[in-house]
C-alpha cells in the first residue's frame, strides 16, 4: 500500500496517540484506580526505551524530552524509578484518571462476562490497533481456553515484541519459551539492530501480528496469510477496537468491520469510539449514499456538536485526522452503521450510561483515592464516548 508523505506523517501521529493512552493508564494505575495493571510498569519502561532507539538521532533528543514529561519523569533507560518522585504533582488530573478508569472498565467488564459465558470452550480475542495494551498479560494466565491476537502497525508490533522478550515475566505470561528471551547483552542497542528485529511474536496462545488494517479492504481472510494461519473461524470470537477504527477513513473503517463480519460465521464486536455529536438525535435511516451517510452524523447547522468540533480542531493541530467522528457522531448513527454492516443485534451506549452502573462501593473507593470536583464535566465527556456491542451468528 503506497502512502504519500502526508499520509505517512498522519500515521506517525496516530501511532503516537497510543502513548497518550498509555500514560493515562499508567497514571490511573499509580493512583490506585486500576490496581491489577501492575505489568504496565515494566512494559512502559521497555517500550519507551526501544521507541527512542528506533528513531533517527536528530529525533531522539526532542522526543526524549517530550516523553520524559509525558510519563511523569518515572522512567530512565528501560528502568522504572521507584523512589524520590513527587507523584501527587506529576500524575494526570482526577478528571482524566476517572475517565481512564471508565474507559478501561467498560471493556474489561464486557470481556469478563463474555469469557465467563464461554469458559467451557476454546475462544479467541482479536484486538485491532492494540498498541501497548496489557490485557493479554492479565487474561491469558486466567483463561487457559483463550487465544489472544493483537494487530497493529509494524512500528508498534516490533517495539512491543522487543519489550515482551526483554521482560521475563511478560514473556512467561504469554507463553514465550525461555530460550527466546533477550538478555541485557543481547538486546538491540541501535536503530539498525531494532530495524532488523522481528515484526511479530507468536506463541501457542498469543499472536502479535504486524498488519496495516487498511489492507483488509475488499479482501477475504484466506488472502491475508498472517491472519489466515492463526485465526480459527470455528471458535467464538470477540473483536476489540478501542479508539482504533475511528482514525481510519470512512471506507477503510467500514471495510474492516465487513472483513471480520464475513470472515467469521459468528462473533461479537466490542468497540469503544468517540462521538462528535449532532443537532438531530433522531436519524435512524442508513443507506449506501455517501451524502446521506454523512448527514447522519454531521449537520452544518448543529447546535450540540461543539465537543466534536473542538476535538477535530485539537487533533488537527497535532496532524491527526478522525474521519468518522462527526459522520458517526451519535448513538443512532453508530447503531445504524453496525445494524447495516453486522446485524440488528446491536447495542450502543454512551460511557455515561455504562458508568452509571458502577457499584456504589467502587465509586466510594475511587472517591477515597482523590477528590473529583469536575463531576459535571466528566459526565459531559462520557456522553461523547460510546461502547458498541454488535453480535452476529450466521451458522
Amino acid at each position: 500500500m503506497q502512502l504519500n508523505k502526508m499520509q505517512q506523517q498522519n500515521d506517525v501521529q496516530t501511532r503516537l496517540t497510543d502513548f497518550d493512552a498509555l500514560s493515562s493508564r499508567l497514571s490511573a494505575y499509580l493512583k490506585g484506580y486500576l490496581p491489577d495493571d501492575e505489568l504496565i510498569l515494566p512494559l512502559t519502561a521497555q517500550v519507551l526505551k526501544y521507541y527512542l532507539l528506533s528513531l533517527e538521532e536528530y529525533e531522539q533528543f526532542s522526543q526524549k524530552r517530550s516523553l520524559k514529561h509525558q510519563f511523569f519523569n518515572l522512567f530512565s533507560n528501560g528502568s522504572y524509578i521507584k523512589t524520590g518522585v513527587p507523584l501527587r504533582g506529576t500524575l494526570k488530573s482526577p478528571l482524566i484518571n476517572r475517565g481512564t478508569y471508565f474507559r478501561t472498565k467498560s471493556i474489561d467488564n464486557e470481556l469478563d462476562v463474555w469469557l465467563d459465558n464461554h469458559k467451557d470452550e476454546s475462544v479467541q480475542i482479536v484486538s485491532l490497533g492494540s498498541g501497548n495494551d496489557t490485557r493479554p498479560f492479565r487474561l491469558l494466565p486466567k483463561h487457559s481456553n483463550l487465544n489472544f491476537i493483537e494487530i497493529d502497525f509494524e512500528e508498534s508490533t516490533r517495539i512491543k515484541s522487543l519489550a515482551i522478550l526483554s521482560v521475563p515475566k511478560l514473556a512467561d505470561l504469554v507463553g514465550v519459551p525461555t530460550n527466546l528471551l533477550l538478555s541485557e547483552t543481547n538486546q538491540p542497542k541501535t536503530k539498525k539492530e531494532i530495524d532488523q528485529s522481528s515484526l511479530s511474536l507468536h506463541t501457542d496462545r498469543y499472536h502479535l501480528v504486524s498488519l496495516d488494517l487498511r489492507l483488509l479492504e475488499n479482501k477475504k481472510l484466506i488472502e491475508i496469510e498472517c491472519l489466515n494461519s492463526i485465526i480459527d473461524t470455528e471458535k467464538p470470537t470477540i473483536i476489540i477496537s478501542e479508539c482504533c477504527i475511528c482514525y481510519m477513513s470512512l471506507e477503510s473503517s467500514d471495510a474492516v468491520i465487513k472483513f471480520w463480519r464475513n470472515a467469521l460465521p459468528t462473533g461479537l464486536f466490542l468497540i469503544y469510539e468517540p462521538l462528535g455529536g449532532a443537532e438531530s438525535q433522531g436519524h435512524d435511516h442508513f443507506n449506501n449514499d455517501n451524502t446521506e451517510r454523512r448527514s447522519i452524523g454531521l449537520n452544518t447547522n448543529t447546535t450540540n456538536h461543539g465537543y466534536g468540533v473542538v476535538m477535530v480542531r485539537n487533533l488537527s493541530s497535532r496532524g491527526i485526522e478522525m474521519p468518522t467522528l462527526m459522520v458517526y457522531g451519535t448513538i443512532n448513527a453508530q447503531k445504524g452503521r453496525f445494524q447495516k454492516l453486522v446485524s440488528n443485534n446491536t447495542i450502543v451506549e454512551t460511557i455515561k450510561d455504562v458508568s452509571d452502573r458502577t457499584p456504589n462501593s467502587e465509586i466510594m473507593r475511587m472517591s477515597r483515592l482523590e477528590m473529583l470536583d469536575e463531576v459535571e464535566e466528566l459526565n459531559l465527556i462520557n456522553t461523547h464516548y460510546c461502547l458498541i456491542k454488535s453480535y452476529w451468528d450466521s451458522k
